[in-house]
């Protein structure tokens, strides 16, 4: 039987720090806050990455680290990976390869902030993302992460029903989207299962 440990969603300010490529010292006081240290890939992070990353940092305080890092696995799903990072490099280089963008580099995977997050706070289980069925993520924003993350849940039981060697499953939904006329934004939350 597993039980929710935890729950965390992004606040406007960890949504604002998602964006933020170089931290000023009230940024870097504010991460410090959310993580034992700023890593130092979170400059070539993109937004997704950076979420994933903080929010894996909230569960890991939330949970404790009683689970060896062996025995802690990370789901992810979203519906659109990286993707806008790729769009954005794609952009910059409209002029000519010459002119792409050293601050992005493609990264589609939709694993991708996951591999981030599992770097940095060391999880040595499982890591995978997973795309929602269609009818899944028919939603905008809050509502399609709300659908991502009831399925991230179902697979976070399947996988500690099938691996007895995992003790707890940090699940996440992810997504970044774009509102007419108000650029991107992200919506992330995440939760921790355990035995």
């Amino acid at each position: 039987m597993q039980e929710i440990l935890s729950r965390h969603v992004l606040s406007p300010l960890m949504k604002r720090a998602c964006f933020t490529d170089e931290p000023d010292q009230a940024m870097r006081r504010q991460l410090a806050e959310w993580l034992p240290e700023i890593p130092s890939s979170w400059v070539r992070m993109d937004p997704l990455s950076r979420a994933a990353v903080l929010l894996v940092g909230l569960a890991e305080r939330a949970s404790g680290s009683a689970c060896p890092a062996g025995s802690k696995a990370l789901i992810g799903v979203t519906r659109c990976g990286s993707m806008d990072v790729d769009l954005s490099f794609w952009k910059s280089m409209s002029g000519g390869a010459e002119e792409a963008s050293p601050q992005l580099f493609v990264l589609t995977l939709p694993s991708i902030p996951l591999s981030q997050a599992a770097i940095v706070h060391g999880i040595e289980g499982p890591v995978f993302a997973l795309i929602p069925p269609e009818d899944a993520s028919a939603g905008q924003g809050c509502d399609a992460v709300d659908e991502m993350m009831d399925f991230a849940q179902k697979e976070a039981a399947l996988l500690m029903d099938s691996d007895k060697g995992i003790g707890q499953v940090y699940a996440l939904a992810y997504d970044l989207f774009r509102r007419e006329g108000q650029g991107a934004d992200l919506s992330a939350e995440a939760l921790v299962v355990a035995k």
